[in-house]
């Protein structure tokens, strides 16, 4: 566990991304709780919802409403096509969905009819619990991204989506954790 935290620090501090490593630091090798919104009907989106809680390894995605209605759906086939390239089964991504109140029948009408591999879920979350319950309200956006263990404890952190060197880690890191069936676990 001690080689991921080190990963990231250095991705971070190589990335000249200033103050960030605080972020890192308080959420690294804790759990990360979305259970509020799985047992809630109102935020699954029932024609592309696809959990399943026998999947090892999680990517878990928290997309907050800055994000406009095309760009949330690029974001979406980018995770698929990038979790999809990891290898079917190997890693589940689970996408935690922010909307404006304004803009969320348009979501729903948006992903109406799309379909995504078993590798994703996607979750809405209508009253904002995950940021406030994980404490992740005050992250980057950047930074609310997981990669998470089969105890949902935080491996990495970051967005494989939007920053090409953190895609390279969390594959690394997933390949490594598969070939060593224990990598980075507790």
């Amino acid at each position: 566990m001690i080689i991921c935290f080190i990963i990231t620090t250095l991705l971070l501090l190589n990335c000249n991304i200033k103050n960030e490593g605080k972020y890192v630091r308080k959420i690294w090798g804790k759990p990360i709780d979305y259970s509020m919104l799985l047992n809630n009907r109102r935020n699954m989106l029932d024609t592309i919802f696809s959990y399943n809680s026998n999947n090892k390894y999680k990517i878990v995605s928290y997309v907050d409403s800055l994000l406009c209605t095309p760009c949330l759906l690029g974001y979406l086939d980018a995770s698929e096509t990038y979790v999809d390239s990891i290898g079917k089964g190997k890693v589940f991504f689970i996408c935690i969905i922010r909307p404006r109140s304004k803009n969320e029948n348009e979501i729903r009408m948006a992903l109406q009819g799309k379909t995504f591999s078993e590798n994703i879920c996607l979750l809405f979350d209508v009253d904002d619990l995950f940021a406030k319950s994980n404490k992740v309200e005050n992250y980057p956006s950047h930074l609310r991204t997981f990669l998470l263990d089969d105890h949902n404890n935080v491996l990495l952190v970051g967005d494989p989506i939007r920053v090409n060197n953190v895609r390279d880690i969390y594959k690394a890191t997933i390949t490594k954790i598969i070939l060593d069936q224990g990598f980075c676990q507790n």
